[in-house]
């Protein structure tokens, strides 16, 4: 079973990794046959890496038993979520059927990457080196074609900078499960380079919050001097900021902090406020199971010419109701839970896994997390490999020594 989940892996990183590269390729920097075949090609990655989790996931289906009961909250989240397109889709005709297959794709393809990459860190399937070797790999393709793509255009704000830089900012907390210091300084400066490339307010937040809660969970594993604790993390901070500054034109960044109140988060209070207005006026039915799906959300909140909620919560009751949302408070809950049990046991692996939470707790109030689609896929990798390394009976797993829950 190792050695198949080494091949799958291997399998996986190639086309997710394809797939990521490609939202840029798709732009329309890039001409020609390759950019007018983008839905095809997007469909068919969308399609592989589906597959890709499926195979390896249900490879694992003989041992489903006896297993971390977070898997069985993220089994039944994912399970709820395609049900709800699927009878939305068909016995209601809310969803379109020619999306139909896209709705499924996206509402459980973050959940499916939790439980394969569980049973992968349970495992210890694939060395922690070499898995981290991979991401790492990534992140340093995603980077390049990000600066690439800004340099060749010089649009800090286009979407597809966006959206790759969500992407990319999720990676983080598995580039933090190095050990290595040099090489931690190293991808948070690298990081704040990418920030202040992207403009993004929602990012400057999120890496400012990241710096922090990384710092300071460091700062306390080492030493219970409280000066060090509070001090050691708003230095680092300073010093990636500093670094931003000294590389980056920052006119055009300052101009967007500028813009915050003018155009109210984006248009984000807007849409809360439409999509808090539905809510109050749904039925029973629609409070508890939703409004179709994986399409309950982007349906109602195309009349404003959006797409989404831009709020996990807000999104979970319009899609798949109070049921959904309870799932992801138990998904929720059971995460903190892992988090207090790393602590307890003094885990190297503390500081990242506060940063998840971090990056979390921030892009599910301004973003999505919880609402599938492929941009979410590391952190939940990243939740998924931990929780199942915590399971482990193997040593050599990326926590060290042996952790039950």
């Amino acid at each position: 079973m190792r050695a198949f989940d080494r091949v799958i892996f291997v399998i996986f990183m190639l086309f997710y990794g394809t797939f990521t590269v490609f939202q840029f390729l798709s732009s329309s920097v890039f001409e020609g046959d390759f950019a007018s075949q983008e839905n095809s090609y997007q469909m068919f990655l969308y399609i592989i890496v589906y597959l890709i989790l499926c195979l390896g996931i249900a490879a694992h289906l003989s041992s489903i038993q006896g297993q971390d009961k977070l898997l069985y909250f993220v089994m039944a989240y994912a399970a709820y979520y395609i049900i709800s397109t699927l009878v939305y889709t068909f016995a209601m005709g809310y969803g379109s059927i020619k999306y139909m297959g896209t709705g499924v794709i996206m509402s459980s393809v973050s959940p499916f990457a939790f439980i394969l990459f569980y049973f992968m860190g349970k495992e210890n399937s694939i060395p922690p080196n070499v898995f981290l070797g991979f991401f790492l790999l990534l992140t340093f393709c995603e980077a390049c074609c990000m600066v690439k793509f800004i340099s060749f255009t010089s649009q800090y704000s286009n979407w597809i900078v966006v959206a790759q830089y969500y992407t990319l900012f999720l990676l983080l907390p598995l580039m933090l499960c190095y050990r290595n210091e040099i090489v931690i300084g190293a991808i948070f400066l690298l990081f704040g380079l990418l920030t202040a490339y992207s403009a993004k307010r929602g990012a400057f937040l999120s890496l400012g919050a990241a710096i922090f809660m990384f710092y300071l969970f460091k700062s306390y594993l080492k030493s219970k001097d409280i000066l060090i604790i509070v001090v050691y993390p708003l230095v680092m901070i300073a010093v990636v900021v500093f670094a931003m500054v000294y590389f980056v034109d920052f006119s055009y960044v300052m101009s967007r902090m500028d813009t915050i109140g003018e155009d109210r988060g984006s248009g984000r209070l807007d849409i809360y406020f439409f999509v808090w207005d539905a809510i109050k006026n749904s039925n029973i039915f629609e409070l508890i199971f939703g409004r179709g799906g994986y399409d309950g959300a982007r349906n109602l909140t195309l009349q404003i010419g959006v797409y989404g909620a831009h709020n996990d919560y807000l999104g979970l009751i319009l899609d798949v109701g109070f049921i959904g949302l309870g799932l992801a408070v138990g998904i929720i809950v059971g995460l903190l839970n892992r988090f207090i049990s790393l602590i307890r046991e003094s885990s190297y692996v503390v500081p990242a896994f506060a940063v998840s939470l971090a990056l979390f707790a921030i892009l599910s109030n301004i973003s999505t997390i919880f609402l599938g689609n492929f941009t979410t896929i590391p952190i939940w990798i990243f939740w998924g490999w931990i929780v199942g390394s915590m399971n482990s009976v193997y040593p050599g797993t990326i926590l060290g020594n042996r952790m039950l829950r």
